[in-house]
């Protein structure tokens, strides 16, 4: 039997549905609510939850949306969280378990403004990672502009077991909160991460651990309030990243509460590069931001060279690169010009203005052709 529950007002405090690990494995459909001071605290075991077009109102302190599922090794689970509105806010995964095949959407949610976030923690035991989907997308979630290191941030996921997940996250928007988009893999993990407008974070706008794939089309503006980075890759010798990072304006990030103050060690500002992580970082528009625009920490002997070709670099690093000859050390970039162990980042074919409308300069210089015979005479 199903657990349904459909246009229904709850108020008064407590839960609209409480399930402490009950072991009916019913699906549960929770649609179309309305819950005044409640939330919901559903840990049954099923492999099918739906939560949809429910309102969550709050007085003082946000209202959570806590939940799990479970995948069998001879069944599929699938759960949904879309179309949601939270005056103040919490989404909660945790104790997702997947011995099968499993997909986890949680799209179109509005957690408004001192919202906590959405957190989620998942264990995939399955045969592989393509096992286990997660996207979050369309989302809106803002914190709090009084305290943005308060919260678990905008999107928070960390996924262990013996493989890693397929993750999207795009088209969110996540303002005033601790952190942007966060994500850590026990194994490797691969995703999409598109189209995402983060805004005024404490820690990292994005921040990947062992996960490989696409960085594309991003906002990020004022992230990493003390210290930290726009975009910050780690990964390790047994689990390494190849990352794509294009089409994104990263800008202002990096000790943004205090531009003024400078490192010589690669402290903080766009983008960082860690352990064994291999990136292409292309047609972006990187500038502005703390000490550095990009910091490579990764050492030559594991990646010689970070492709960040074709990127518009604004103004005064554009005119540093057109003093004198190149390849040289910028100062803001860090690599192996600033320390011999570490890899060099090429940042060759610079743009001449911001992407998408900036040329190449090897695509955009003047110059003359001279003709030859074999014996290198003038023709």
């Amino acid at each position: 039997d199903t657990v349904g529950v459909s246009n229904t007002k709850f108020y008064g405090g407590g839960s609209a549905i409480s399930a402490d690990w009950a072991g009916s494995y019913r699906p549960v459909i929770f649609n179309d609510n309305r819950l005044v001071e409640c939330g919901v605290s559903d840990y049954s075991y099923s492999a099918y939850k739906e939560y949809t077009n429910n309102t969550f109102e709050a007085g003082v302190s946000y209202k959570t949306l806590a939940t799990r599922i479970e995948a069998g090794s001879n069944s599929n689970a699938e759960l949904i969280i879309n179309n949601n509105t939270f005056s103040k806010g919490y989404i909660y995964l945790d104790g997702v378990y997947l011995y099968g095949e499993a997909s986890i959407s949680i799209k179109s949610n509005t957690l408004g403004r001192e919202s906590y976030g959405i957190q989620v923690y998942c264990y995939n035991y399955a045969s592989s990672k393509s096992d286990g989907s997660v996207e979050i997308s369309d989302n809106t979630i803002l914190g709090n502009k009084s305290s943005i290191s308060s919260g678990v941030g905008g999107i928070y996921l960390y996924t262990n077991g013996d493989y890693g997940l397929n993750i999207k996250a795009e088209n969110n928007t996540i303002r005033s909160i601790r952190r942007g988009i966060y994500i850590s893999s026990n194994k490797s993990s691969h995703a999409l991460i598109k189209s995402n407008t983060i805004d005024s974070t404490y820690y990292q706008g994005i921040y990947l651990d062992r996960v490989s794939g696409r960085i594309e089309s991003n906002t990020l503006t004022k992230c990493g309030a003390y210290s930290y980075f726009g975009v910050d890759i780690n990964s390790d010798f047994n689990y390494p990243s190849v990352d794509t990072i294009r089409y994104n304006t990263i800008t202002g990030n990096g000790y943004w509460y205090s531009p003024s103050n400078t490192s010589t060690s690669g402290g903080w500002g766009g983008i960082r590069l860690n352990g064994y992580t291999q990136a292409k970082i292309n047609y972006n528009n990187i500038y502005d931001n703390g000490a550095y625009e990009v910091v490579n920490m990764v050492a030559a002997s594991s990646v010689t060279e970070q492709d960040a070709k074709f990127n518009y670099w604004g103004t005064y690093n554009n005119s540093q690169i057109a003093l004198g000859a190149n390849p040289k050390n910028l100062f803001k970039i860090y690599d192996e010009y600033d320390n011999s162990s570490l890899g060099f980042v090429n940042y060759g074919g610079y743009l001449n203005a911001a992407y998408p409308n900036g040329v190449p300069s090897s695509q955009s210089v003047t110059g003359e052709v001279s003709l030859v015979d074999r014996l290198g005479d003038d023709v």
